[in-house]
């Protein structure tokens, strides 16, 4: 199927009720789930040492704590709601999302590398190089998409202001990008924030 040209002159979509569950539910559900995930990992580098098992006829010396099973809903939860979100803001419900959760998901767990590995390493333990170079890399991978706006800004200033303005304008990934209105933009910054703090709520409410 083709891929409409979308031009940066389209009118941005009316606001709806439909388009704004979509754009709260989508960012919320995508950034519970990355809240989810940090939250678990840090748990079990600072008690566990980043590694535990479950199951199989011999004794394990880092069990796998009661809650483990919600860093497997927390991954298959990203690629839902991403999923949920990026297909509203190709309706006009919103911004792309993918760049941004993409930054998030890797600096914030590149940052459990290098906070546990360096700058406070749980008791008992020195620094972890390995750990270190997991953030590194971690963090090369998040500050990536910054690089796009860079090569855009450097293209303008060499080939003149009109340099992206033809064609269908792309976002994060090259992927298609419709105007939104702000209403939208608003409405999934809500979202984002009431996915954190309630993802950071139902891992408590969880673990106890």
């Amino acid at each position: 199927m083709a891929i409409r040209s979308i031009h940066s002159g389209d009118a941005p979509p009316t606001v709806s009720p439909a388009g704004v569950l979509a754009a709260l539910v989508g960012a919320a559900g995508l950034t519970a789930s990355m809240a989810l995930l940090y939250r678990a990992m840090a748990v079990i580098m600072e008690t566990e040492g980043g590694f535990v098992a479950a199951g199989g006829p011999y004794e394990i010396a880092h069990p796998a704590p009661d809650w483990v099973w919600l860093v497997p809903i927390a991954i298959m939860s990203l690629f839902a709601f991403g999923g949920l979100s990026l297909w509203a803001s190709m309706r006009g419900w919103g911004v792309n999302p993918l760049a941004y959760a993409w930054s998030a998901l890797f600096i914030t767990l590149g940052w459990n590398f290098l906070r546990l590995g360096i700058i406070d390493p749980p008791e008992g333990q020195s620094a972890a190089w390995g750990w270190i170079v997991s953030g590194a890399a971690f963090w090369v991978m998040g500050f990536a998409p910054a690089l796009g706006p860079i090569v855009r800004l450097r293209a303008r200033a060499r080939y003149g202001p009109e340099a992206f303005s033809a064609g269908v304008r792309t976002g994060p990934f090259g992927l298609p990008v419709k105007t939104t209105s702000p209403g939208f933009i608003a409405v999934q910054v809500v979202g984002v924030i009431l996915g954190v703090l309630g993802g950071l709520a139902l891992f408590g409410a969880v673990t106890g």
